[in-house]
């Protein structure tokens, strides 16, 4: 079952790091191609080219959502509250007024908070639930959470902004 449970966290993980990664990228292409040219929005036509011009970034970014709201309890408030951000997130994807624009990395830190919140809930699980055996090893293994991410995010924005 700790199996099970550490599989799960690395899936949760890594589909947080690719929609934090992709939201990021393609928010930074927005800002360079659109707001670069002081236009604050686009024409629907505009913003379809755009799209197709970036359509596997756009594909990956849903993937991830979808995958991210299969995962969600509802019944804890971490699920609830990291589920309203990736909702707010998608939303500047879609539609005729999308909005790539937006603040997406205070959306991104949101997201980043409440899916570490959840690891640790869920680490904590697994540990209340192990044999009184060293859990040393599981916890040096999972400690790491989120620096992966950030790192990734960081290396991202530097690429993009120099």
């Amino acid at each position: 079952m700790a199996k099970f449970y550490s599989d799960w966290i690395d899936e949760f993980r890594d589909e947080v790091s690719k929609f934090a990664s992709n939201v990021t990228t393609i928010s930074l292409l927005w800002n360079t191609e659109i707001l670069d040219k002081n236009e604050a929005k686009m024409s629907n036509a505009e913003f379809i080219d755009f799209r197709n011009n970036h359509k596997d970034m756009y594909r990956d970014v849903f993937d991830s959502y979808s995958s991210l709201m299969l995962r969600f309890r509802d019944n804890n408030s971490e699920d609830i509250a990291l589920k309203k951000v990736l909702e707010e997130t998608i939303s500047h994807f879609t539609g005729n007024n999308a909005t790539c624009g937006f603040k997406s990395q205070e959306k991104i830190n949101e997201i980043i908070k409440y899916a570490d919140e959840i690891v640790v809930r869920e680490r904590n699980h697994i540990e209340s639930n192990l044999p009184n055996q060293s859990n040393r090893a599981f916890s040096d293994f999972i400690i790491p959470s989120f620096f992966a991410l950030i790192v990734t995010i960081a290396i991202l924005l530097l690429i993009f902004w120099t």
